[in-house]
């Protein structure tokens, strides 16, 4: 794979770690690259938030996996820089060809992709792009509803999160299908509409849309605004703080008994 790297950063500069091992554990090095555009990168970016599950291992595991990467793993976003690097190495690999950048020099072994494959799913379907479902309005007031009812049943302050409710009737979902079934790609509309942010939400094993990639996304990037159920997080993170400086005092407590039994002799 270092041969590979090599040769595709002196076409487009330098390719940080966490896309190289996003391409690699996700299992995209192959022609597919020419595909890399906004959406795709939107499904590579689920598909890592799916690691943890996929390979059986901890969050902490796969940041390392990737490079040591810094943020949270079930919110993984590559940053604008990066998504501009995907769209060169797209645009690279269609001009060039795919073969030009895994041919190795004359006398030296050729690329085995299978080598740096993980995920023990067959890479003729994890890479069969998703298709758009044609007709799908019902599923798409499907997915609406799922998430209006979501935070309408956390309702807490009806003046205060009315411009959040108003706001979130212009939430635009569009519905794909893949091997693992109907995906529903949810843009934000919190999220600044010049350069907006898609979330993938699937169903669970009951059928129904599990809505937490979006109401991750809200309480992770949109923290300063008033949204249903805010409330109570901030009641259990006052509480978890409060909890903690009380653990805090009774340890100092005990160390000052302590102390005092300790006798000082002249």
């Amino acid at each position: 794979m270092e041969h590979f790297w090599e040769k595709l950063s002196k076409e487009v500069g330098p390719i940080s770690t966490t896309v190289q091992m996003a391409l690699e554990q996700t299992k995209f090095i192959h022609s597919g690259l020419v595909y890399l555009d906004n959406t795709t990168i939107d499904y590579i970016e689920s598909d890592i938030r799916r690691l943890p599950k996929l390979l059986n291992k901890s969050d902490a595991e796969v940041a390392d996996m990737l490079g040591g990467y810094q943020g949270s793993i079930q919110d993984f976003h590559f940053t604008a820089g990066e998504r501009c690097v995907l769209k060169m190495i797209a645009a690279k690999v269609k001009e060039l060809g795919f073969q030009h950048f895994v041919q190795e020099p004359e006398g030296e072994e050729s690329y085995d992709e299978s080598s740096n494959l993980e995920i023990p799913v067959p890479t003729e379907k994890i890479y069969s792009v998703p298709e758009l479902v044609p007709n799908a309005d019902e599923i798409v007031d499907e997915v609406k509803n799922k998430i209006f009812n979501y935070y309408d049943f956390r309702r807490e302050n009806h003046e205060l999160e009315k411009p959040f409710f108003d706001r979130l009737q212009l939430i635009q979902v569009e519905i794909r299908r893949d091997y693992l079934g109907d995906m529903a790609r949810v843009v934000c509309p919190f999220c600044d509409q010049g350069c907006p942010t898609a979330v993938i939400i699937r169903r669970d094993k009951p059928g129904t849309w599990k809505v937490s990639n979006f109401s991750g996304h809200v309480k992770a990037r949109h923290d300063d605004m008033e949204f249903p159920g805010k409330q109570n997080i901030k009641v259990r993170r006052c509480r978890r703080r409060s909890e903690k400086r009380n653990e805090f005092t009774d340890e100092m407590m005990m160390y000052s008994i302590e102390e005092s039994d300790v006798k000082i002799e002249m």
